[in-house]
């Protein structure tokens, strides 16, 4: 398999093997760092170099001066502009993905790249998802199911549009 990922996500990919690999972890005491796992997964398909927008949100944002043209900086999500990055496969589902594998590379880095999707959502939108649906359906598989299967079952848009995204990381 041949993925195309950006540097800072190959760096990310490498603390994240590395980190799940730390001698002696195990999910009886992983409570200890699986916040740091759980943000250093979902900062995976943050570090890529764009974002999905639905219709509703590429709106908000052209309508608040968020972008310029077809760019915008990470910085400017904060909750008093109205839009947030939204994971459509939760970084948790993620993590129970890649731990019974955590010691190849290769199935790791397939789960990564396949779930690698970030939504930017309108905070309207983020609510009313995270109101009727907060985890991924019953049986879904990433291997064959859509990234977007919460979205669809909330009744939300799924998005085909992207927007270019700069700057630093922001969760």
């Amino acid at each position: 398999m041949s993925y195309e990922i950006n540097d800072r996500q190959k760096m990310i990919y490498e603390f994240i093997k590395s980190s799940i690999r730390t001698k002696g972890l195990t999910l009886d005491n992983i409570r200890d760092v699986k916040y740091v796992l759980l943000n250093t997964i979902a900062r995976f398909s943050l570090a890529k170099d764009r974002y999905l927008t639905t219709e509703i949100s590429k709106a908000h944002l052209v309508e608040g001066n968020y972008t310029d043209g077809d760019i915008m900086a990470r910085a400017k999500k904060k909750m008093i502009n109205g839009f947030t990055f939204e994971h459509p496969v939760p970084s948790k589902v993620i993590f129970d993905l890649i731990w019974p594998v955590r010691y190849d590379d290769e199935a790791i880095l397939d789960i990564l790249c396949k779930t690698d999707v970030v939504t930017i959502l309108t905070t309207a939108e983020n609510k009313l998802l995270n109101k009727l649906v907060q985890n991924m359906p019953a049986n879904w598989s990433f291997k064959t199911d859509s990234m977007f299967a919460r979205y669809i079952d909330a009744g939300l848009e799924v998005p085909t549009e992207s927007i270019q995204t700069i700057g630093a990381i922001n969760r």
